[in-house]
């Protein structure tokens, strides 16, 4: 997968005006899974010790495989050693690593918007050099 990504980069068919971060294939290829998962989790059927009856589809809802619980989680998490730094007199940060810009090469931005981009790069590594010196 990973090979068929790096060459539809390389032919053009990822970059800001079509597919912004994978090839339509793969994007495709990733609902058609959810899809199957789903169907597949709708006709499994787990029972507990009480007796009561789920689907896995139903329990999985439920549970972080959600991506609004995850991110529920994920906010809780934050806040809580956002807490735990201020009761120690720190200050927590939280920094979220993606690709370099440099992944997605066919950019056709006007240079103006090129040098923006540079001079947040520029900042970025400047801010990182003084929390991890």
């Amino acid at each position: 997968m990973r090979k068929f990504e790096h060459g539809a980069i390389r032919l053009g068919l990822v970059h800001s005006r079509k597919g912004k971060y994978v090839s339509d294939e793969t994007l495709n290829r990733r609902r058609k899974r959810i899809r199957r998962n789903r169907a597949i989790l709708e006709h499994c059927i787990a029972i507990n010790e009480l007796g009561q009856e789920y689907t896995l589809q139903q329990l999985a809802e439920l549970s972080v495989s959600n991506p609004e619980i995850r991110r529920a989680e994920l906010m809780t998490r934050i806040a809580g050693f956002d807490a735990v730094a201020q009761s120690l007199g720190q200050i927590g940060v939280f920094y979220t690593v993606s690709a370099p810009c440099t992944t997605l090469k066919k950019r056709n931005e006007p240079p103006r918007i090129l040098r923006r981009l540079q001079h947040l790069r520029e900042w970025s590594h400047e801010e990182i050099k003084q929390v991890f010196p």
